[in-house]
């Protein structure tokens, strides 16, 4: 049986399909409408329903399902492989269909803004990179006394420089450099807040005391230049006997007493040592027969000492000018009980004849006593003697022995003292005072074995750092031990 095949057209692809009346041998389940060789109804050869060669249901000719003719749908017509535009420096990207490359400065550069900081431009940077170098930075604060510079990986610096402020005087005011103000003065330093610059100022002569400063009033008790005219205690009194400072309390003290002064403008009284200097005038009494000590270690001229009686002196009784190798005096005497004069000049023979001295002096009644001036074995006896010693030390409080002192001076420097009675018969002390028999007890000693008749008798051995006056006195431990003695000396002069 013949089929009977009615074609009809299909207006919206232009197509032929088959009715249902048989075509050839296709069912009308699946006919090629299109006569295309698929199963869909269009004319294309792919199986969707649409006029175009790929596989999606839209019109474009890619294979997604959107709407452009890109692959990755992301509706920019697929540009985002194409906008690389071999420059470093520049972000690039697409955005509406176009390519977009937006400079980054950040990519050029190696964080130094010492040498420059970059910049991204892809018309005038450099091939491949697009970066421009620019110039390093103007590190000029503006400020004069700094130091402008620039540091490597941080940037510009400015370093403050005092030297370059001021005059480079500081008792005129301090200067100093302020990084955002530039040149500063600061008052000048006053550590003692006397009105007077102090440090390396000439002004004050001592910033540490605020008595001390030009114009100041000269404290004649201290050791001190308070006017700072290079002399200590000058214009005080002693220019003259009637002014002279009396000092007999001071030298009775144990170790008596210092006193500082100048004989800077001071008058010539004396015609000290035969030859006239200026010279100050110190009085003292002496209520009894004793020791006289005097001396001027730490002066700072050469110096001259002597005592005298009356003014104008009756009585010359001793001059020195120069002690112990050196160009200041060392005086020590006995007197018989008085008032004295003590004079402080200057060698006659030394340049300067003048300037500022420091003087101690002593003074110490002391019947029985004796000078020694060597090494030796000394005979005494306690036997008219009386008892003038004190109880201290080793020395027995209840005894009232009698007792007899030997004297010496020392220069600067240690001494070693030994002394023993032990060839004397009788129960001895020994000790040793700075000042008299009441002066400051250095050392002392009752008994020694070996020494003497039945271990009784003294002996000791000690170092005395001189300069100054010392006594050594043998007493008795009982006041029935009286007679003659022999004391062994060594002095360590």
């Amino acid at each position: 049986m013949a089929l009977m095949v009615k074609l009809l057209r299909v207006t919206a692809s232009g197509a032929w399909i088959c009715a249902l009346v048989g075509c050839g041998g296709v069912s009308a389940n699946n006919a090629d409408a299109g006569a295309d060789g698929d199963s869909d109804s269009d004319s294309d050869s792919d199986t969707d329903a649409d006029s175009d060669s790929d596989s999606d249901s839209d019109s474009d000719s890619d294979t997604d399902a959107d709407s452009d003719s890109d692959s990755d749908s992301d509706g920019d017509a697929d540009c985002d492989e194409d906008c690389d535009d071999d420059v470093d420096c520049t972000e690039d990207t697409c955005a509406d269909g176009a390519c977009q490359h937006v400079p980054n400065p950040d990519r050029c550069g190696d964080d130094d803004p010492c040498n420059g900081i970059e910049e991204c431009n892809p018309q005038e940077g450099v091939s491949g990179s697009g970066c421009v170098p620019l110039d390093p930075p103007d590190c000029n604060d503006g400020v004069g006394c700094t130091e402008d510079a620039c540091v490597q990986f941080e940037g510009c610096v400015h370093y403050p420089v005092d030297d370059d402020c001021g005059d480079g005087d500081p008792c005129n005011g301090v200067d100093r450099c302020d990084p955002r103000m530039g040149c500063q003065s600061e008052p000048p330093v006053d550590n003692d807040g006397d009105g007077w610059a102090g440090g390396n100022c000439p002004d004050d002569c001592d910033d540490t005391k605020n008595d001390v400063f030009p114009g100041a009033e000269e404290v004649c008790s201290d050791s001190l230049d308070n006017d700072c005219n290079d002399y200590v205690n000058d214009g005080c009194a002693g220019d003259d006997c009637a002014s002279a400072e009396d000092i007999t309390a001071a030298g009775q003290l144990p170790g008596g007493g210092t006193f500082w002064g100048s004989t800077f403008g001071s008058s010539t009284d004396f015609a000290t040592c035969g030859e006239g200097t200026g010279d100050v005038v110190y009085r003292f009494s002496l209520p009894a027969y004793g020791v006289v000590y005097a001396d001027t270690f730490g002066s700072g001229f050469d110096t001259s000492l002597e005592i005298v009686s009356g003014c104008p002196p009756s009585t010359r009784y001793d001059c020195v000018s120069g002690a112990c190798g050196g160009g200041t005096s060392q005086l020590a005497m006995a007197l018989e009980g008085g008032e004295y004069y003590l004079i402080v000049a200057g060698n006659p023979d030394s340049v300067p004849t003048w300037g500022n001295y420091e003087l101690h002096f002593l003074a110490a009644v002391c019947p029985d006593c004796t000078r020694v001036v060597e090494d030796g074995t000394y005979a005494g006896d306690t036997t008219a003697a009386a008892d003038d010693s004190i109880s201290v030390g080793c020395n027995n409080p209840e005894a009232g022995g009698r007792d007899v002192a030997y004297w010496w001076s020392y220069c600067p420097g240690d001494h070693v003292l030994e002394a023993a009675t032990c060839g004397t018969s009788w129960d001895t002390i020994i000790y040793v005072t700075l000042g008299g028999r009441a002066g400051e007890q250095l050392t002392c000693n009752d008994d020694v074995a070996g020494c003497g008749a039945a271990s009784l008798q003294s002996q000791l051995q000690t170092t005395i750092s001189g300069p100054g006056v010392y006594f050594l006195v043998v007493d008795a431990y009982h006041a029935a031990d009286v007679g003659a003695f022999e004391l062994d000396l060594a002095l360590g002069l």
